[in-house]
């Protein structure tokens, strides 16, 4: 029992940080897109 408890925290652990980075990927894309599509206006009126 001992020995499982270190790899439930590490999946633990693991996951939490596969979880933030999905959540950070999600975030940069959300806002490169909306960057993307400001930048584009004011590159047609330029």
């Amino acid at each position: 029992m001992p020995q499982m408890s270190p790899m439930n925290w590490e999946m633990m652990f693991l996951t939490s940080i596969l979880i933030l980075l999905m959540i950070s990927i999600i975030i940069h894309q959300n806002s490169n897109f909306k960057l993307s599509k400001s930048k584009k206006i004011p590159s047609k009126i330029y």
